[in-house]
């Protein structure tokens, strides 16, 4: 049980690790990390060799998937161009098989010591430093798991049952290889699993030819462990899991027939290449393992683009990414800042499409035709997320310290990005108010009479928008003048016209009219900011 704990703990750790890290990795997206980050995926090559270094500092293929996901989904580099840091990230993992002496450990407590000196020094409160610091402790948090789970996988083989069911699998290169695929599934790591082969290799407990079986199964094993753990993802997350899984299946699919036929042909090709590297048999399945790492990767190389267009296709983007991803700024090149302007403006023309048409949900008029619309909370969720780049790509343009006039202009697009982002929160809390749905509250009408008001204003303020016509403009802030005195006034009418209005319907009622009201206001603030152009 202590060994089954300790994998278990480890996984725990993990997937809080794998959490903070994507969690604190959209905070990174300077100008600076992003120029870094687009310089090392600008070329295959170049991403081929980050993942190779990635996969050798973590030794672990499941932590380099899940944060180049995390990594995507912050918008921090394209979903293409992170492909070869995920198929070649499986061949620096070899380096902990190829220096076995490397002790991760003291690594690890080395690395936690050294976070917690920052959280000591305060650090992490910082405005600077604070994401870089969360993300160290989620890295940190991501090792000590992994070395737990190897910690836990190490002791297997001292644990009788496993060895009476290796000695089982011993007689037959099919159980040696569901073996390697079973505890590699369980202990997270094929490098762990070959290491642990190698280890009884030596014992006696093995042939030469069932430890490469092995070797073999861990390889597929730890493609379906990445399956596993990326059930619950959808969309491009998916995609990025599914070729690190068929990746990590490649060398299999090549290497096992190969076997088969050395083993019909007493002409074994990968034996006698081994027994040319090395004459150890312990060295052997290190090499074993590298040569696996290289066939997969370089298989997969060859075959990525063709190979990634049938991932796309089964499983494609989702609705909540597509509506997320913005379409007009982008993170890589510089932009020149009137270009930039015009690209922010048309971003927020579709955010401010998404308000209005998250109001048209609730209206009686479009009941019938819901199927065809999207979900009110998707296009309310988008707007900060796309929000969120807009406010980096203006920080940037600011950064480039332009005239005095353009640079009133990128402070009031990026305070205007903040009020549609308070647009969206106050709209999202008629959504939980009022769906759309009819009710035996007694107010129903004066709400419905609200939610057409409202998206009459947005409909006019997304016209204004695109059109910059002055009288529509002059009609637009007409229309969104302070109204606090009726407002008050129209509650305390519809609270005296109806007495028998219990707990729940009163606080409706206040939540659906203060929702309203600050939803005007603030779209005369967006107005009155950026309307004019």
């Amino acid at each position: 049980m202590d060994i089954f704990a300790a994998i278990f703990a480890g996984l725990g750790l993990f997937f809080v690790g794998v959490k903070l890290i994507g969690s604190n990795i959209k905070q990174l997206g300077g100008r600076r990390f992003r120029k870094v980050l687009a310089r090392a995926t600008a070329n295959p090559f170049s991403a081929a060799s980050l993942g190779m270094a990635a996969g050798a500092l973590t030794q672990s293929t499941n932590a380099v998937t899940f944060i180049s996901i995390n990594a995507v989904a912050a918008g921090l580099v394209p979903l293409r161009r992170i492909l070869p840091v995920i198929v070649w990230a499986n061949v620096g993992t070899s380096l902990l098989v190829l220096l076995a002496a490397l002790n991760i450990h003291l690594l690890v407590l080395m690395l936690l010591g050294f976070i917690g000196l920052l959280y000591y020094f305060e650090v992490d409160r910082s405005d600077r430093f604070r994401h870089v610091v969360a993300a160290l402790l989620g890295v940190g948090l991501l090792f000590l798991g992994l070395d737990l789970i190897r910690t836990g996988a190490g002791s297997m083989r001292e644990v009788e049952e496993i060895r009476a069911a290796i000695g089982y699998a011993s007689g037959s290169f099919v159980l040696a290889f569901l073996a390697g695929l079973v505890v590699t599934l369980a202990a997270q790591s094929s490098a762990t699993v070959t290491m642990v082969a190698v280890a009884m290799a030596e014992a006696g407990l093995f042939e030469f030819d069932m430890t490469m079986m092995i070797v073999y199964g861990a390889g597929v094993g730890s493609g379906l462990s990445v399956w596993l753990m990326a059930m619950n993802l959808a969309g491009a997350s998916k995609q990025i899991a599914v070729l690190q899984t068929i990746t990590k299946c490649t060398g299999a699919l090549v290497l096992v027939p190969l076997f088969a036929v050395g083993q019909a042909t007493d002409w074994p090709a990968i034996r006698m290449l081994l027994d040319m590297i090395t004459p150890v048999a312990h060295e052997k399945i290190a090499w074993l393992y590298l040569i696996y790492q290289l066939v997969s990767a370089l298989i997969m190389s060859l075959a990525l683009g063709p190979v990634f267009r049938i991932v796309e296709r089964l499983y494609p983007e989702t609705l909540e990414e597509s509506l997320a991803k913005p379409r007009f700024i982008h993170s890589g090149g510089e932009v020149e800042v009137e270009t930039g302007l015009l690209l922010v403006e048309r971003e927020q023309q579709r955010l401010a499409g998404y308000l209005c048409d998250a109001v048209d949900w609730l209206r009686e008029d479009t009941a019938a035709q819901r199927a065809g619309m999207n979900p009110p909370r998707l296009l309310l969720q988008a707007v900060p997320a796309i929000g969120e780049e807009i406010s980096r790509f203006l920080s940037d343009l600011i950064d480039t310290a332009p005239p005095r006039e353009a640079m009133e202009r990128l402070t009031a697009m990026r305070t205007g990005q903040d009020t549609l982002n308070e647009m969206a929160v106050e709209i999202a809390k008629l959504v939980d108010a009022f769906d759309g749905t009819a009710s035996a509250d007694a107010l129903e009408p004066a709400y419905a009479s609200m939610v057409e008001s409202l998206h009459l204003v947005l409909m006019i303020m997304r016209e204004e928008l695109e059109t910059r016509d002055a009288f529509q403009r002059e009609s637009l802030l007409l229309m969104t003048a302070d109204r606090s005195d009726m407002m008050d006034s129209m509650r305390r009418q519809l609270m005296r016209g109806d007495q028998s209005l219990s707990k729940g319907e009163q606080e409706r009622l206040f939540a659906v009219t203060i929702a309203f009201e600050h939803s005007i206001w603030l779209i005369r603030r967006y107005v009155t900011l950026v309307g004019a152009g």
